[in-house]
């Protein structure tokens, strides 16, 4: 098993860690509406629970594709949805943060959820005939 591990490719490492992402991108998107969403209706931006979004991350950040890594980055796509969901996480001078997704970030049921996601990626590539 080491063997056909250490032959692991890109697209294997990135087909395990979308698994974990997608388990985690779900999550968040849950908490966020049933902790966030508003009556609220935004024609511009929409709301920050529909912005949540998956991209792959490159060995120089989220904009450097050209050197992928299979590692994936999941978060708010517009720039006004993470801004003000890090002011509600972390709070200002003049609201007190809740501290939603640090809280999610940290809740060990996500980490075994998304590495039991990873482990049944990484299962079905090594049972894969080549």
């Amino acid at each position: 098993m080491a063997k056909k591990t250490s032959k692991m490719t890109l697209a294997d490492k990135t087909r395990i860690t979308t698994a974990q992402a997608e388990v985690y991108k779900k999550g968040l998107t849950d908490l966020t509406n049933q902790e966030h969403r508003t009556t609220h209706d935004d024609k511009v931006f929409g709301h920050a629970a529909d912005d949540i979004h998956m991209a792959p991350l490159g060995m120089g950040g989220a904009k450097d594709v050209n050197e992928l890594n299979g590692t994936m980055l999941v978060g708010w796509g517009n720039h006004y949805h993470a801004k003000n969901m890090q002011f509600i996480n972390d709070g200002t001078k003049h609201v007190t943060g809740d501290h939603f997704v640090t809280n999610y970030y940290n809740d060990s049921a996500i980490h075994s959820a998304m590495k039991a996601a990873g482990e049944e990626a990484w299962r079905e590539i090594l049972n894969r005939k080549d």
